[in-house]
């Protein structure tokens, strides 16, 4: 798979070729507004996760015609006069929809954009059920959009921006399938959170005493050893230990007082820092192993290295060489 296979971009100049099953929805469209209908679309496809961000010029109300086969996560770039998933479109929203929400939208101001995240069902799904033990049940009597917090909408943001910019632009990242693992784990995390808010169990699990939390630790720092070569996420923890995330949160910070994402990043900063030293200038670049070990946003993973290492990325590739 290369960058170009995986990002299109094309416009919609007449509203009857509106056609979402791409995402897997169907939406009937209605421009609200008199005038020529035009709607340009950029689309990043990583099969079982896609982005959508789009531009339209009238005024529109949207109708879903019943249940969607995807998880989706939708913010607008402006406030607008109207209604999304019944919740009022407000600048940098993210609202999270779940399949079997009745969908409906206006927008009823002439032209706006907003970019989509749409994540498979079943992808989403199995997902949870590997971080929590638990099966994802939504109430049914749930009839509108889930609004994210802020922080989450922003890093929502500033990852599918980075998606965009890296696919559009056929750069390096978007050829390792690092980078892409690494991008659908966030984003897919990132979508959870307000899901685990409304499907959180009453039955609490309970926490492991201390000797077993070592061991649970100890189990997972083998595992990471044991697999050089790979960026190990968070799910393939909890799939390997069988546990779910909230066993290893406490695990860890009881053990190593950091959570067990913050410790991936250091061993997986500590991967990246090991090719670093071996490879030269000739042989590899910072962004290409920063990519081969999971970080997709590079002056993120420059900033972290440096806190770690004391020193830049490009500095230990060129040092003693």
């Amino acid at each position: 798979m290369n960058g170009s296979s995986l990002f299109r971009q094309q416009t919609i100049s007449d509203i009857a070729d509106w056609d979402s099953s791409a995402f897997g929805s169907a939406i009937d469209i209605v421009q609200l507004t008199p005038g020529r209908f035009s709607s340009t679309q950029q689309i990043v496809d990583l099969g079982c996760l896609q982005v959508l961000r789009m531009s339209v010029n009238q005024a529109v109300a949207a109708r879903g015609r019943g249940a969607t086969s995807r998880y989706a996560a939708v913010m607008f770039d402006d406030s607008h006069e109207g209604n999304f998933a019944h919740v009022r479109i407000q600048r940098d929203r993210l609202v999270v929809l779940p399949p079997h929400l009745d969908f409906a939208g206006c927008v009823r101001h002439q032209g706006f954009r907003c970019t989509a995240t749409f994540i498979s069902s079943q992808y989403v799904e199995d997902y949870y059920r590997t971080l929590t033990g638990e099966t994802l049940c939504l109430p049914p009597e749930n009839k509108t959009g889930l609004i994210a917090d802020d922080a989450i909408a922003g890093r929502v943001q500033l990852c599918v921006d980075s998606l965009l910019d890296a696919a559009s632009n056929n750069d390096e990242c978007v050829q390792h399938a690092e980078y892409r693992a690494a991008i659908i784990d966030e984003l897919t995390t990132l979508m959870l959170r307000p899901l685990q808010s409304l499907a959180i169990s009453d039955d609490e699990k309970p926490q492991p005493q201390i000797a077993k939390a070592h061991r649970l630790v100890n189990q997972l720092e083998d595992y990471i050893i044991d697999n050089p070569g790979t960026s190990v996420r968070l799910i393939d923890l909890c799939e390997h230990a069988g546990v779910s995330e909230r066993t290893l949160q406490y695990a860890f910070q009881r053990v190593l007082g950091l959570s067990p994402m913050q410790y991936l990043t250091r061993c997986r900063l500590h991967q990246v820092h090991a090719a670093l030293n071996q490879g030269t200038a000739q042989s590899t670049t910072v962004s290409a192993e920063a990519c081969r070990w999971g970080f997709w946003h590079l002056s993120e993973f420059a900033q972290a290295y440096r806190l770690q290492f004391g020193e830049l990325p490009s500095e230990t590739l060129h040092a003693r060489k």
